[in-house]
């Protein structure tokens, strides 16, 4: 079962390149600048593996590696994904659950972004590889690593397509994505605000401790703790790695199964009297573009966005000018008297 899921998986890859010259020509880029960065961070990876400050690189390591399953997991449920491979598409073969669920979770590794991630963690391994010992936890963290992201988007997948599957819930999904990524500038502002060159170092080893206990970056933190001779912590991270990667194989088990009895969600249509907006502003070119605006605004999820972006706005723009380090900075350049 897990092989015709790989060659029907293989059979989709390709028949994506038989669509028009230009959008093949689109994707060929698209594929070649991720194969292209992938190698890129490969090498970078390479070259680290005789790097003194072994701390440093666990900590930016671990930090990498949780953004990285925190991105296979936003990217499905904020931007969506053409998942040609859902499960409800096989409800009517009567294949058993856990097949399903292991052909797919295997055909998900056919994939631009599973390469590419494969190659980043093959580099990992390759920085990582300083004796016999470290080079084998590294396989093993690197191997769970790779296996959680996989497993994290094929569940952000799963969800997206059981909730997120009509057009209104998608412009939803798609509106809330973009306010969660608005509301996480103050982030961004705190970090460009810290004096990265007095208290970088300690800020990065706080995030990136804090992170290597939790199933985002245990896996990518292994093999720095096992190199800096922390083997006590090390072990424990790979168990607590080994257990995300296991819940996440029940979580995807329990998810295909309840795809598999869950019928496709249809969009519901509202019967609407009367002409609405439009009969109740003036006639001529003015009450018609005013009436269409004032309906988008009222059914377009779209449209609520900027509504939800007032209140927001005025706090993203005064946090800058009230930070500590835009006073230290004003403090400094002011001149002395």
């Amino acid at each position: 079962m897990v092989a015709q899921l790989l060659r029907l998986k293989l059979r989709l890859l390709g028949n994506v390149f038989r669509r028009s010259p230009w959008q093949v020509v689109g994707l060929s880029l698209a594929i070649v600048y991720g194969l292209g960065m992938s190698v890129l961070l490969f090498l970078v990876l390479v070259g680290l593996r005789g790097a003194d400050d072994v701390a440093l690189v666990r900590d930016v390591l671990t930090v990498a590696g949780a953004a990285t399953v925190v991105g296979f997991i936003v990217v499905p449920l904020v931007f969506g994904v053409d998942d040609t491979m859902d499960p409800r598409r096989f409800a009517l073969f009567g294949i058993p659950d856990r097949s399903i669920a292991l052909g797919l979770a295997v055909a998900a590794t056919l994939g631009v972004p599973a390469v590419a991630l494969a190659i980043v963690m093959t580099g990992t391994v390759v920085t990582w590889s300083r004796g016999f010992g470290i080079a084998l936890i590294a396989i093993l963290a690197a191997a769970l690593g790779f296996v959680t992201c996989i497993l994290a988007a094929r569940l952000a997948a799963g969800v997206a397509g059981l909730l997120l599957e009509t057009r209104r819930a998608r412009d939803v999904g798609t509106v809330l994505g973009v306010l969660l990524l608005v509301m996480l500038a103050p982030l961004i502002v705190a970090l460009t605000t810290v004096d990265w060159a007095a208290s970088g170092r300690r800020v990065l080893g706080t995030i990136a401790q804090t992170l290597s206990w939790t199933p985002l970056g245990a896996a990518f933190a292994v093999p720095g703790d096992a190199a800096s001779g922390a083997w006590g912590p090390a072990v424990l991270k790979l168990l607590i790695a080994g257990a995300t990667v296991w819940l996440a194989w029940l979580a995807w088990r329990a998810l295909v199964s309840r795809m598999l009895i869950t019928p496709g969600r249809e969009a519901s249509s509202r019967s609407y009297h009367g002409l609405g907006w439009f009969g109740r502003t003036p006639s001529g070119p003015t009450g018609a573009i005013a009436a269409r605006s004032t309906t988008y605004w009222f059914r377009d999820a779209r449209y609520w966005v900027s509504l939800l972006m007032v209140p927001v706005t005025p706090v993203l723009v005064m946090l800058p000018s009230g930070s500590p380090g835009s006073r230290r900075c004003t403090s400094r350049s002011s001149p002395s008297r």
